[in-house]
């Protein structure tokens, strides 16, 4: 995604990126946000932790761990 906001600045155009990329590379120039906080432009992620019975590979407790702490009041945010 960096090199999509490099290309973006060089050639002078437009970029659809992830806030956090944007952060990270905001200062780089002087690009700025022309269009923001539209439903259209919502990206839902989702997790799901796979049954360890059949994936004896995974750490299940560990993504138990995860799983909590994004349900959690702070990781729903």
């Amino acid at each position: 995604m960096g090199a999509t906001l490099r290309m973006a600045v060089e050639i002078l155009g437009y970029a659809l990126t992830d806030r956090a990329t944007w952060i990270s590379y905001a200062g780089m120039s002087d690009m700025r946000i022309v269009f923001e906080d539209a439903e259209a432009l919502l990206n839902q992620y989702g997790i799901i932790a796979v049954n360890p019975a059949r994936h004896p590979h995974v750490n299940a407790f560990a993504a138990g761990i995860s799983l909590r702490g994004c349900w959690a009041h702070r990781g729903r945010r």
